[in-house]
């Protein structure tokens, strides 16, 4: 009798420096108060413990939570994105509409729970994501990535993410893997810093109607009414890597050839602006496919300085993943 209450006051002793010795190592666990359920904390208000407590989590950023929609917006679409590269799903399920998620990804399924699988199983791919340039526009939020999968290959990137009530609901991208043309401009090097100083309106007006004259109507006479070909530097693969490149490049295309069979959306924030348009099918390529064009400018003196693009051909609707198209 004697030995067993040693054993049992041995065992209890055991246990209550295993929990202390739990308590003590997940001490260090802060959470903070998300009042408005978005996954986005109140750093002012925390509280530590080994588990996350309702209401709370592990994030820090919400700059207002009590509104859902306010300050939000991008730090939510960089998680998602990030989440790609780490395989964890906690951002896609918290961030992404569960009941509205259109998918215009063609390799992707449609709806959440699709984008959720593709992290978890790693269909997304990346060992390492760059988020080189990032904005928002209104309800918009617009990056411009690299991701590393291998050593031998690297793709870049654009994604779209829209919002409604808190929620991503919608996203776009297009994709291709990065090619060195032996030039000091690369696909993703150059300025990365958007100038709030810029007027959005004026970007988007002069961005716009580059679109329109030079790339719908193909009116290229008028090309330095929208660059400024002094400093203009390019970032397309084989056009060189300044305006006199660009401005030879011009000289060749016999006035009234259009570029663009259509634009579909244009976003911009200070300095920067996306254009994304459909293309017509690449003569070279000989399938008939059309192609989609993401076109990032940046804008100095009301004049287009600084080109990057992205040029993804469209599958034929037989090998869409979705039914939502690529736009």
């Amino acid at each position: 009798m004697k030995k067993y209450t040693l054993f049992l006051a041995f065992g209890a002793v055991l246990y209550l420096m295993i929990q202390a010795c739990s308590k003590e190592t997940c001490a260090t666990t802060v959470w903070y108060e998300d009042v408005d359920g978005d996954g986005l904390g109140n750093a002012n208000v925390t509280t530590t413990g080994c588990d996350r407590p309702e209401n709370y989590t592990g994030n820090k950023t919400d700059v207002d939570d009590n509104n859902i929609d306010v300050g939000n917006q991008q730090d939510m679409a960089v998680a998602v994105l990030q989440s790609t590269q780490t395989k964890k799903a906690y951002a896609p399920v918290t961030y992404l509409s569960g009941s509205k998620f259109i998918q215009h990804d063609l390799r992707l399924p449609d709806g959440a729970n699709a984008f959720v699988q593709a992290v978890q199983n790693g269909q997304l791919f990346g060992d390492t994501l760059t988020i080189q340039r990032v904005f928002t526009d209104s309800n918009v939020v617009v990056m411009h990535s690299r991701r590393v999968v291998d050593t031998a290959t690297t793709w870049i990137q654009f994604d779209v993410f829209r919002f409604e009530d808190g929620r991503i609901v919608e996203h776009w991208n297009n994709r291709a893997k990065e090619v060195s043309d032996m030039d000091s401009t690369t696909q993703f090097n150059g300025n990365k810093l958007i100038s709030a100083s810029v007027s959005t309106a004026a970007t988007k007006k002069l961005v716009a109607g580059a679109a329109d004259e030079l790339f719908i109507k193909g009116n290229w006479s008028k090309v330095n009414n929208y660059f400024d070909l002094t400093k203009f530097a390019q970032h397309r693969n084989g056009w060189g890597t300044n305006g006199t490149a660009f401005r030879d490049s011009v000289a060749l295309i016999p006035d009234g050839t259009p570029y663009y069979e259509s634009v579909r959306f244009i976003y911009a924030k200070g300095d920067y602006a996306l254009v994304m348009s459909q293309g017509y099918p690449d003569p070279a390529a000989g399938n008939g496919l059309f192609v989609a064009h993401y076109d990032l400018f940046r804008v100095a003196n009301n004049r287009i300085v600084e080109h990057w693009d992205i040029v993804e051909e469209i599958p034929p609707m037989g090998l869409w993943a979705n039914p939502n198209g690529k736009w």
